[in-house]
């Protein structure tokens, strides 16, 4: 995921490392051309090594980077048309219903109540950007 937080386009590259990717990227874009909506963009091209990208001025952009080995899944369309009814008749099957009962228990201890600590989050800056980007990820 890269964020642009200034007022023009940057054109940097992103290095991949330690990862054995596919030919193409799937390319998601939040950005004031939409605000309404994240919009899909064109697949990226990829090699082993990484790509360059333009990222817009004031963006989010997502590249979903699969493996070589990964299969790609497609990208999910709407449809006009209703969706269909399947029937599938009910099967029967003649089991008898067995009942047990639990034997009673001696004695009754009402549980008591612990209070576990709850940890504190701390606030953390994210660091500054700065081209080149190189992503690195651990062999799946």
């Amino acid at each position: 995921m890269v964020i642009n937080k200034t007022d023009g386009a940057i054109t940097s590259p992103i290095n991949l490392s330690n990862f054995n990717p596919a030919a193409s990227a799937q390319v998601y874009r939040y950005s004031a051309a939409d605000l309404g909506r994240i919009v899909r963009g064109v697949d990226q091209a990829v090699t082993p090594n990484g790509f360059n990208a333009t990222f817009q001025a004031s963006s989010i952009t997502l590249f979903v980077v699969p493996g070589s080995n990964a299969q790609v899944l497609p990208t999910p369309t709407r449809t006009t048309s209703p969706p269909t009814a399947t029937s599938v008749p009910p099967t029967a099957t003649s089991v008898p219903p067995t009942a047990t009962k639990a034997p009673p228990t001696a004695t009754s201890v009402p549980p008591t109540a612990t209070r576990t600590p709850t940890p504190i989050p701390t606030a953390t800056k994210a660091p500054a950007l700065t081209a080149p980007l190189t992503i690195y990820t651990d062999s799946l």
